[in-house]
């Protein structure tokens, strides 16, 4: 009965320090995912400027604001989202076309450079071909 009584007690006592354990790892795995979270609604300096320049630093505000729980994502937020997404899909869309067009432009300059190249050196044989035949006379 005694041996018993024993077990028992044993059994009790690593079934708390097992639970201490598990309360412990979960205490630390949550400070983990708070910390996760926080670090993801941190932009960057640079990010923060172009958040600024295109209109979202708000927006990005307001859906760090209101995902602080485990909560279901809720209709005005995904609207939220939404508007994000469509702000930085136009404004990566309009450096888009400015690139383009600088590239145009640089194409045009290098054509425009290699045609008067080519007149250049043109001229000089015409200069060259008149010194030489003047030069043989």
């Amino acid at each position: 009965m005694a041996q018993i009584k024993l077990l028992v007690l044993v059994a009790c006592l690593l079934a708390a320090s097992v639970c201490s354990i598990v309360a412990q790892t979960q205490q630390s795995n949550s400070q983990a995912q708070a910390t996760a979270v926080t670090q993801r609604r941190t932009l960057s300096p640079e990010a923060a400027q172009v958040a600024d320049e295109i209109g979202v630093t708000s927006l990005l505000n307001k859906v760090a604001n209101s995902r602080t729980s485990k909560s279901p994502i809720t209709f005005e937020e995904l609207v939220t989202r939404q508007e994000i997404t469509e702000k930085v899909l136009t404004a990566s869309l309009d450096v888009d076309s400015v690139n383009a067009i600088i590239d145009a432009e640089i194409e045009q300059i290098s054509v425009a450079m290699l045609l008067d190249v080519r007149a250049s050196v043109s001229l000089m044989k015409r200069d060259l071909a008149e010194l030489m035949s003047s030069i043989q006379r």
